[in-house]
């Protein structure tokens, strides 16, 4: 594995987290838009079983619909100790040299592009966290800023 693409997940792992640690408790069931979209917990919820079913594909050597369990609702701690210890699993996985690919979705694919497609869906929902927490007037994480560079930053 490129370790581009290993230095790549730990960013995106990391940011996912600074993502969760920066809304308040108080706000973390709540819908900052009222006809659209969900709550930040639905997000994480997502993110957190989306994560789980790549580990069960990688894990089993196949990744389809049927490796997804659905939304997951913890509270915030719990959420955060998941994505650590899944962010740390898929870590291993992809350090992993005997994992070159697996059949993805009925056609075999390297671990890169799976990771890849892993990553596009985390994005996904920066967007949308972006936009939650603009419209509650939260602070965005800083390692947000990081990434994506200053047009993140308050004016």
């Amino acid at each position: 594995m490129d370790n581009g693409f290993l230095e790549n997940w730990k960013q995106v792992n990391e940011l996912t987290i600074n993502f969760l640690k920066c809304i308040p408790e108080d706000d973390f069931e709540k819908k900052p838009f009222d006809n659209k979209f969900k709550n930040f917990a639905w997000e994480f919820g997502c993110i957190l079983s989306t994560r789980e079913g790549y580990i069960r594909g990688w894990k089993g050597g196949t990744l389809d619909g049927s490796m997804f369990s659905g939304d997951l609702l913890f509270s915030k701690a719990e959420f955060l100790k998941k994505l650590n210890s899944t962010g740390d699993e898929i870590l291993k996985i992809l350090e992993d040299k005997g994992v070159k690919e697996i059949n993805y979705f009925g056609s075999m694919t390297s671990k890169e592009v799976v990771l890849s497609w892993l990553l596009q869906h985390e994005h996904l929902h920066y967007g949308k966290l972006v936009l939650y927490l603009s419209n509650l007037g939260i602070p965005l994480p800083e390692s947000l800023v990081r990434m994506w560079g200053s047009s993140f930053k308050k004016s």
